[in-house]
């Protein structure tokens, strides 16, 4: 099951209007939103193609300032380093219309681990474990801490829960 799947009944009351869906994997979070992924992304969910190839870097250089109503990813910026996320975040939010919604949904590197561990029993080195996670302290309170609080970027939480099992944590946050 897919990451989006497990969460889309928490979000989905925020995903409305014109949006995209970074990272889809092939599992879009609404059926009209606009779908962003690599040319080859790692996972493919469902028969959802994306519309639109991504880069290396999910910066959104060809979408107007103020133009879009939400974004949503779903286990894509645990895949960057924090000082990389102050720029990806940064460009998110010049995006949004002012009361857009930024909905994120990344796992707790450590519950990551943990799972993996505990539940499958493979270790952290394991090839089937996801090794584009750049930092081993990724959670929720190190993203706010070390890039939210970095950008200067007016926003309101909507929503903030710091675990969904199996290891995710999910933050909505709008665009003042």
């Amino acid at each position: 099951m897919s990451e989006t799947k497990n969460i889309k009944h928490l979000v989905s009351d925020f995903c409305v209007g014109l949006g995209i869906d970074i990272g889809c994997g092939g599992d879009p979070v609404a059926p009209d939103v606009l779908r962003f992924d690599l040319k080859t992304p790692y996972t493919q969910e469902n028969n959802y193609p994306a519309q639109f190839i991504l880069k290396e870097k999910p910066i959104l250089y060809y979408i107007n300032n103020n133009s879009l109503d939400y974004i949503y990813s779903s286990h894509l910026i645990e895949d960057f380093f924090y000082e990389e996320l102050k720029v990806i975040i940064a460009d998110w939010f010049r995006a949004l219309k002012v009361s857009g919604k930024l909905i994120l949904c990344a796992p707790d590197q450590k519950e990551y681990i943990r799972h993996n561990e505990e539940v499958l029993g493979i270790n952290r080195f394991d090839h089937r474990v996801n090794q584009a996670h750049k930092e081993q302290d990724f959670s929720i309170d190190t993203f706010i801490n070390n890039v939210l609080s970095h950008i200067s970027i007016q926003y309101n939480t909507i929503l903030s829960i710091p675990s969904i099992k199996p290891y995710s944590w999910i933050l909505i946050l709008e665009k003042l």
